[in-house]
């Protein structure tokens, strides 16, 4: 099984990328695997937009899934 990472965008896209190429890709020519994947890990990218956005001119959009980035709470020193 080969192992990708997750990568997920401001602009809510998200992408894999390949981490780890399993033992068939490795020996094979073209790094083709055929069978079952796993996404080992997720990248939270929150103040990039993908490829396909920034080469399509599209503006950096604010976070709209909700993570601040902050440490919780509601703002006023409380953590609840």
């Amino acid at each position: 099984m080969c192992q990708y990472e997750g990568i997920l965008y401001a602009c809510t896209h998200a992408k894999l990328r390949i981490w780890k190429h399993c033992h068939f890709a490795r020996n094979e020519p073209n790094h083709q695997c055929f069978g079952a994947y796993t996404i080992e890990r997720e990248v939270d990218l929150p103040k990039e937009n993908c490829p396909d956005c920034v080469s399509a001119g599209h503006r950096r959009l604010v976070n709209l899934r909700g993570n601040s980035g902050g440490r919780g709470g509601n703002g006023n020193g409380t953590s609840a």
